[in-house]
């Protein structure tokens, strides 16, 4: 009784005294219900949220910027063994943009975060490893009641979305998520899924996912019977049963392209797949309705349409006006190639422009370059008298529209043309390597983009590749290849990410620091690491730079000992998982290896340094930075 009366009349003293909502981030409180001043504080922050939400999902204010935020409480919250922070991959679909948000939690189970959107979404939030589900859209704020006890036993359990039983919604958009996380579809069985996809022809499948597909819509019909539903709850849920049917058959096919390609004498694997198998079901798709961005689903869906078959074409070199290519002309100085140095000669253009096989290529591009040096110097001042080849970027999309029409009876569709924004952004990463360039493709690619927002986006991501405003412009910028040297530099902003790292690189303050984020279970990590083991020897005693590694808990401390004794790693952290999330925000990252270059003073150089660059681009770094 006690302890019950001191918090009784602790809260007299709170109310009396009117406490800011700040200073609860300090109050400590262990209890199984929501205390009376987190509710003042949840209620006054949704008091702030002025605007209703969007009636439907194809409304003119469906596409926006407005500030979201999740606000929230976890009951009997033990700050002793909870994290400090959860996360959320905020993420742009339409031009393949993403980046993790810290959601802090305090010590008396309050947690809050700003939700960056473009459009609502139906997505989660990971706390203490468990996955919550919401529905979101911009300008609201959404506060979310969980339990301590529930969250461990999901964890007791190994499941993720155990926890979504019990969370209580409250806000503008309470009514929505509590209509959405009461149903369930019904899933296909993953374990078997590998075993169909070498056993089960095309149309096998398809029979397989339409049974599916109509026991979650008689069960859909069933829980609209039995509940009050708003028409945008049944519109996403029906379309969620939809679109997965859709991106089950899709995983489908890939998954069996790749099987083909290990087992050639495999009958099922060797059945073709006609354009009008793909008709069949994208048809039935409203590929033209902006809720389909909502869906959580959506994001692997249009991964996959995207790179469909029939719509799969990369772009060639326009007619060179040379009279000779690099084969003719080694042949008529005499110089006999092996026939696999030929073959690496044939279909140029394509295989520059494919990820299939692109570290193996470029491997035995640099290779061959090396070995007949002399010869290839000379054939690139014989072809540079003619000018320049050129992709010809245009070329697959007119192939496409041709295809999308024709072959797929499908019609132009908002799905498509974001298709043409996300492959903007690839373009502008490995192809562009001008603003004018940038912009006369973009012209010619949004021309048949009915939607406005669409438009701005494509816009967008060419000014934040060439920035216009002229403090942004270097003018001493020396290029290399299709990165820059830059004489500029990006301060880190104020947080508890920038607190913790800066102390970190204290001790390695007046250097130029390499920094890599990365974990012992991470391949390309590991690979990167030991490939750098030499370069990292000669540059062990250089006064002006450093290489500093940083990892996480998930990084089993005995292989990570032993890894880095064997690397002869000698500035490695190997930090909690709450700080290395703040590090992902920090330094907008959500896979590693991730590579950043910070100065001297502790400034970002690169906040996306490419390794592989490194011999190239040390000696102007060091220049400008020195």
């Amino acid at each position: 009784m006690v302890f019950k009366t001191t918090i009784a009349i602790f809260f007299s003293i709170f109310f009396l005294s009117n406490i800011q909502a700040s200073e609860l981030k300090e109050i400590i409180i262990d209890s199984t219900e929501v205390p009376e001043a987190v509710s003042k504080w949840i209620d006054e922050e949704l008091s702030k949220v002025e605007k209703p939400p969007i009636q439907n999902f194809e409304s003119d204010s469906f596409f926006s910027r407005a500030p979201a935020k999740i606000i929230g409480y976890i009951k009997g919250f033990d700050p002793k063994i909870g994290s400090e922070t959860g996360m959320y991959n905020a993420r742009n679909d339409l031009t393949r943009e993403g980046y993790p948000v810290t959601i802090e939690i305090y010590p008396n189970g309050r947690f809050e975060a700003d939700i960056p959107l473009i459009h609502p979404v139906s997505s989660f939030i990971d706390l203490n490893d468990k996955y919550i589900r919401f529905y979101l859209e911009p300008g609201q704020t959404l506060a979310v009641i969980l339990d301590w006890q529930d969250l461990k036993k999901a964890e007791r359990n190994k499941s993720r979305d155990d926890p979504q039983k019990s969370v209580e919604f409250r806000g503008k958009l309470a009514s929505i998520n509590e209509e959405l996380s009461n149903f369930e579809l019904i899933q296909m069985d993953s374990n078997r899924f590998m075993d169909k996809v070498k056993n089960l022809t095309p149309n096998e499948f398809k029979e397989e996912q339409d049974a599916l597909h109509l026991q979650n819509k008689e069960k859909l019909v069933q829980y609209f019977k039995e509940n009050t539903i708003s028409n945008k709850s049944k519109t996403l849920l029906i379309l969620k049963n939809d679109l997965q049917t859709a991106t089950n058959i899709l995983n489908f096919l890939d998954y069996r392209s790749y099987e083909k390609s290990k087992d050639s004498l495999n009958n099922i694997l060797n059945t073709e797949v006609e354009n009008a198998y793909y008709t069949s079901f994208l048809k039935e798709l409203p590929l033209d309705e902006q809720s389909l961005l909502v869906l959580q689903v959506f994001p692997e869906f249009i991964n996959r349409f995207e790179y469909i078959a029939p719509l799969k074409f990369s772009p060639r070199f326009k007619e060179h006006k040379s009279k000779k290519s690099l084969l003719e002309y080694f042949e008529e100085l005499g110089v006999e190639l092996t026939e696999k140095e030929k073959e690496l000669h044939l279909n140029l253009g394509e295989r520059m422009t494919s990820n299939e096989g692109k570290e193996k290529f470029q491997a035995e591009m640099k290779a061959f370059g090396k070995k007949y040096e002399n010869e290839v110097r000379a054939y690139a001042k014989y072809v540079k008298s003619f000018g320049a080849p050129k992709m010809d970027l245009m070329e697959p999309w007119r192939k496409k529209d041709s295809v999308l029409a024709n072959h797929l009876d499908l019609k132009n569709n908002l799905v498509y043309d974001i298709t043409k924004t996300r492959e903007l952004q690839n373009r502008l990463s490995n192809l562009i390597n001008s603003e004018e360039e940038a912009y006369d493709y973009w012209k010619e690619l949004s021309a048949s983009i009915e939607n406005p927002f669409l438009k701005k986006e494509g816009k967008r991501i060419i000014e934040k590749k060439f920035p216009s405003d002229k403090q942004d412009i270097n003018p001493d910028s020396k290029n290399v290849g299709n990165l820059s040297i830059k004489n500029k530099t990006i301060p880190l902003p104020r947080g508890k990410g920038r607190n913790a790292f800066k102390a970190l690189m204290e001790n390695h303050n007046d250097k130029i620091i390499f920094v890599d984020f990365w974990a012992i279970w991470c391949a390309p990590c590991i690979g990167t690491i030991e490939r750098m083991k030499e370069t990292r020897k000669k540059y062990k005693n250089n006064p002006d730079l450093d290489f500093v590694f940083i990892t996480d808990e998930s990084s089993p401390l005995g292989r990570y000992e032993s890894f880095i004794k064997e690397q002869e790693l000698n500035n490695t952290y190997r930090v909690d998982t709450d700080t290395f999330n703040r590090f992902r925000e920090l330094f907008k990252f959500n896979g590693i290896p991730k590579y950043i270059v910070v100065d001297k003073n502790g400034a970002l150089i690169y906040e996306d340094f490419k390794m592989y660059r490194f011999d190239s681009f040390l000696p102007k770094i060091l220049e400008n930075y020195k």
